[in-house]
């Protein structure tokens, strides 16, 4: 059951262009959205494989079919899905590069 969270996380998502016009979080998008504004290479290829995992976890969990729109609060529920994979995935990059 979808959250406000999670459809806060959908309509950030959308401001930023990183869903396409169904609804659907883009890899090209997220990518942008997620690597904006930093300039390290080995940065933007951890975000890139995070995204296509994360991407693809989600949508095998929810059967994503990218020509139909998703159902009341799946856009919402896989949104907070996204965020949180690509947290863990990105966060593991973060600690093995930037120790404190």
């Amino acid at each position: 059951m979808s959250n406000r969270i999670d459809c806060l996380l959908h309509c950030v998502y959308a401001k930023n262009n990183a869903i396409d016009k169904m609804g659907w979080p883009t890899l090209d998008g997220l990518v942008d959205f997620y690597s904006e504004g930093v300039n390290e290479h080995g940065f933007f290829m951890a975000t890139l494989r995070s995204v296509n995992l994360c991407l693809r976890a989600v949508t095998n969990k929810y059967h994503v079919d990218r020509h139909k729109l998703p159902e009341k609060g799946e856009s919402c529920d896989l949104a907070f899905d996204v965020f949180d994979c690509i947290s863990d995935q990105i966060t593991g990059y973060c600690m093995d590069h930037y120790k404190p």
